[in-house]
């Protein structure tokens, strides 16, 4: 089973002795999977790691960009980072804005369903069945590998829409359903770009 992808069903039927529910279940399942392919449902997919350059790697880049340029014109004299040369002005300082988009209108916010900001239990377990097959709380499901998955706690509420709508969510500690909770609804901030 190693070499192919296999379904949830397949791989309990492999395992002697499995408890019917619970987390000894996903235990179980998750240990059988080991290190191979494992069904998406077992919460083993893999981390999304979210890659941004430091600001001291953008400025190599620009200072690369700047040499490649030098070698295409002789004539400029470029220097070494960080000491501007009598014919590179140093690089104007910019702020990256705290809010990619504007923040909604009183009346827009106001149009945001409240449900939005509450955990749906039972939407989560009708669009999540591997959840309520494994026997663990949604709550507790959601808290610990759902939101690391991708999986949204609502059907109001969409972590990567809106994390395209609020890219500077994505650069903190909170996930973005917790971003959204702390600081999304007092800062008006849009649910989605197309808001």
């Amino acid at each position: 089973m190693a070499d192919k992808l296999f379904s949830i069903e397949d791989l309990a039927r492999s395992i002697p002795g499995l408890p019917a529910q619970g987390p000894a279940r996903l235990t179980a399942l998750r240990a059988a999977a080991g290190s191979g392919p494992a069904p998406a449902a077992l919460g083993v997919r893999p981390k999304r790691l979210h890659h941004t350059l430091p600001p001291a790697a953008v400025r190599l880049a620009e200072i690369a960009t700047l040499s490649s340029a030098s070698l295409d014109n002789p004539s400029r004299n470029i220097t070494a980072p960080n000491t501007p040369g009598p014919d590179i002005a140093p690089p104007p300082v910019t702020k990256t804005p705290v809010h990619a988009l504007p923040p909604l209108t009183e009346k827009e916010a106001a149009a945001i369903p409240t449900e939005a900001r509450y955990f749906d239990r039972d939407w989560y377990v009708r669009t999540y069945p591997d959840v309520a097959q494994s026997g663990i709380d949604p709550v507790r499901h959601f808290r610990e590998c759902g939101e690391a998955e991708g999986r949204n706690p609502n059907p109001h509420f969409n972590a990567r829409l809106y994390l395209a709508a609020n890219p500077d969510a994505a650069h903190g500690a909170l996930s973005p359903f917790g971003h959204f909770i702390m600081y999304g609804i007092s800062e008006r901030r849009r649910l989605r770009p197309d808001m």
